[in-house]
């Protein structure tokens, strides 16, 4: 086991969210409306720490992932 293989990144935390609308055309054909939300918070979600040691970036976390994004959709069922 090498030395730095012991070091952790930050914690990965995330939201999602959706909200949607049932109705009915006739007894037999509905719809639905809808919006999903991924990463509703938009936290940033941050990469391990370089774990190389020596190098002039050790122990930083130089990146970064993540961003919201919105779905929509619209379906109807017989």
């Amino acid at each position: 086991m090498k030395r730095n293989d012991s070091i952790d990144g930050p914690g990965y935390v995330n939201l999602d969210a959706s909200i949607f609308k049932r109705f009915s055309f006739t007894e037999r054909i509905g719809g639905e409306l809808r919006a999903d939300f991924f990463d509703f918070t938009n936290t940033p979600h941050f990469g391990n720490p370089n774990g190389s040691f020596g190098s002039a970036t050790f122990g930083r976390v130089t990146g970064a992932f993540g961003e919201r994004l919105v779905r929509f959709g619209a379906r109807i069922t017989f």
